[in-house]
């Protein structure tokens, strides 16, 4: 009898408890008014809020405690007979706190449900923790979600994931995937990944980057699709790959320059690992056909040359610039090599003179534009020597005349002696 009147003398006024615990057991409950905030406890520089009826407060020279809502199973919980809207209760099985919602009229889980409809808002089914209702989407920082899960904006009900990250710092990253790759050993792995199981009649998008702006800038750059790899297995280290699978054609990678030709209508017209709309610029070494840069031929330097080609090359027009053309025969101070000289020079060597040899040729290769150059300065040798055996013959036949003339003069006068 002691212990309930000092429990209820606690209850009804406001008093300070220093350094002492207090129990007490009441058969059935204490309820109390009073115009006043009642404090249990030492105030912990905390004054007496007025809008609370009563304040817990601990001694700060003890150790620090809590206050316990009543515990119970649940078959305890929904057996309690008509609770009172509000009231509180702590559930041992589900280890979540509930309250009465006497418009639903149901139990609601304080930190998991729908206060309209007291529905727990997320559901635990084995490791996997997921919205009860499978048809609602879920938002981060967006109280408007379209997408499955929309984080930081509302997203587009066609989307799975939406994630917008509108932080002005560097480094801004809408999504960022990363995979600790060295764990899996020989096996792989993918920092994101983007998967298409049923492709359709329309245009389908593994994965697809966007990054322009609506009007052009001088400063920044954009990247649509960045890759960068490195320090695997030697010669397999990828930045970007492309892969064409199945029987139809297409191109592994495909390179479209919109502005510079908007006309292109996709179709790539054959079967390629990369196919190129526009202009296509390589700083360095090309091959075709070919791993092999071979760095010299012979006694010959190779490492100047960019393109490397097994195989032949079929072109419409070929284009040397910068050749010092060799109209130099046609000046006064060539020394035209004379005919007999060209002769010694084939008896003696076998080839004509200043022109490579068949075994040069096959040691050290052929160098188209110096060959053509050397081609054609024998071509203009052979005019100025057609030229000047023109002139020769054509003196001869001057000559011939005049003989003739002679000789067709002196018979008549013989045939004029004998008559």
């Amino acid at each position: 009898m002691r212990n309930y009147f000092l429990l209820l003398l606690l209850l009804c006024t406001n008093i300070a408890v220093f350094a002492q615990d207090i129990h007490g057991t009441v058969s059935g409950g204490v309820s109390f008014s009073t115009g006043a905030s009642t404090e249990f406890g030492v105030t912990n520089g905390f004054a007496n809020d007025p809008s609370a009826v009563i304040q817990f407060d601990y001694d700060i020279s003890d150790v620090p405690r809590g206050m316990l809502i009543p515990r119970m199973s649940t078959a305890e919980r929904v057996s309690i007979s008509s609770p009172a809207n509000g009231l509180i209760v702590y559930d041992t099985n589900t280890n979540f706190f509930y309250y009465w919602n006497a418009s639903i009229p149901d139990w609601v889980n304080l930190l998991n449900s729908d206060s309209s409809s007291g529905a727990n808002l997320w559901s635990l089914t084995g490791s996997t923790i997921r919205p009860t209702n499978l048809t609602q989407n879920v938002g981060v920082n967006t109280s408007s979600a379209n997408a499955r899960l929309s984080i930081n904006g509302s997203g587009a009900i066609n989307y799975g994931i939406y994630a917008l990250s509108n932080d002005a710092s560097s480094g801004n990253t809408g999504v960022f995937g990363e995979s600790a790759g060295t764990a899996l050993g020989t096996g792989q792995a993918y920092g994101v990944r983007g998967l298409v199981s049923n492709v359709g009649t329309g245009s389908t998008y593994g994965v697809r980057g966007d990054a322009t702006r609506s009007s052009p800038i001088g400063s920044g750059r954009t990247y649509g699709v960045y890759g960068q790899a490195g320090n695997a297995t030697p010669n397999f280290n990828y930045g970007v790959f492309g892969a064409l699978t199945g029987a139809n054609n297409g191109a592994a990678v495909v390179g479209h320059d919109r502005i510079g030709n908007p006309s292109w209508g996709g179709s790539t017209n054959g079967r390629w690992a990369g196919y190129f709309v526009g202009n296509t610029h390589i700083s360095e070494k090309l091959t075709i056909g070919t791993t092999n840069m071979p760095t010299t031929l012979g006694s010959y330097d190779l490492t100047g040359y960019k393109l490397y080609v097994c195989g032949g090359i079929l072109s419409d027009e070929w284009l040397v610039p910068n050749v010092n053309w060799c109209d130099y025969v046609f000046e006064d101070e060539y020394e035209l090599t004379s005919l007999p000289e060209v002769e010694n020079h084939i008896q003696e060597n076998g080839h004509l003179h200043n022109t490579p040899s068949a075994e040069e040729v096959e040691n050290n290769g052929l160098e188209v534009a110096s060959m053509t150059i050397n081609q054609q300065e024998k071509i203009e040798e052979l005019f100025l020597h057609m030229i000047e055996m023109d002139k020769r013959v054509r003196a001869l036949e001057e000559r011939n005349e005049v003989l003739r003339a002679e000789n067709t003069a002196l018979k008549v006068k013989l045939n004029d002696s004998n008559h």
